[in-house]
């Protein structure tokens, strides 16, 4: 069986991109736990073992990490424990620079956690031989998951303007943002590539089709309300089965 993990809102994308190529699999949101690009490595270590565990004893044999945060600590603390078993989303997404071979400054935006981390950062430094420049920006995934149109806009004019002069490309470190790639693309005026987080993981997974039978949206603490913005966000995932899972 196959999961998407997410601490959010933010890996439902991926998910319904998944399930439109007619993979059968679920979904994780701990938004119990959330956010956890404000948190520090040791207190993300202890939730994203217990998670993975409790997936793997519940029969989940693929776990996808949806969260650049949880990503950024398994490649850095645990994936020689875990193996291939858990696919994180940075280095798919980071080899979507591969396209473009002109750009020189990539703009990386992502969780307070990621940027402090610099994964991204030293990874396109190391592998391409680039400048990078990493915003920290934990605020605008909370605006995401409150979905509030008119404060993300603000954020982006008081935050990106400087970002906006200096690069030629902007990676979205955070798949919460890619919940707000059209506003993004509006405010760098679509004169750069803006590579959204694990969108270029659907070619390189090879999963079955037909695995699973059931399709679940978990969600570690059960709220009507979050229940709601997730049909709003994607109305096609009224076929899943919703359900808390006590972690």
């Amino acid at each position: 069986m196959i999961i998407v993990y997410d601490s959010g809102l933010g890996g439902l994308s991926l998910f319904k991109l998944l399930k439109e190529k007619g993979v059968k699999l679920s979904y994780l949101a701990d938004n119990k736990f959330f956010p956890y690009g404000t948190k520090n490595d040791g207190e993300l270590i202890k939730i994203i073992e217990r998670v993975i565990d409790y997936l793997l004893d519940k029969g989940y044999h693929k776990i996808i990490l949806a969260c650049n945060t949880a990503s950024t600590i398994y490649m850095k603390y645990l994936d020689k424990r875990y193996n291939k078993v858990v696919v994180p989303i940075i280095m798919s997404t980071i080899k979507e620079l591969e396209k473009y071979p002109n750009v020189k400054t990539v703009g990386i935006i992502a969780t307070n956690n990621v940027a402090k981390n610099d994964i991204y950062g030293d990874l396109i430094r190391d592998t391409y031989k680039l400048k990078t420049i990493t915003i920290p920006c934990s605020d605008l995934v909370d605006l995401c998951e409150q979905m509030d149109r008119n404060k993300i806009i603000a954020y982006m004019q008081e935050h990106f303007q400087e970002l906006n002069k200096e690069i030629d490309a902007l990676i979205l470190g955070c798949t919460h943002f890619n919940l707000i790639e059209e506003e993004i693309k509006a405010f760098f005026n679509a004169r750069i590539p803006i590579i959204l987080s694990g969108r270029a993981l659907l070619d390189e997974l090879e999963l079955n089709c037909e695995e699973n039978s059931d399709e679940y949206i978990y969600l570690t603490s059960y709220n009507e309300e979050y229940i709601k913005k997730i049909l709003y966000l994607h109305p096609t995932l009224t076929s899943c089965k919703f359900e808390s899972l006590n972690i």
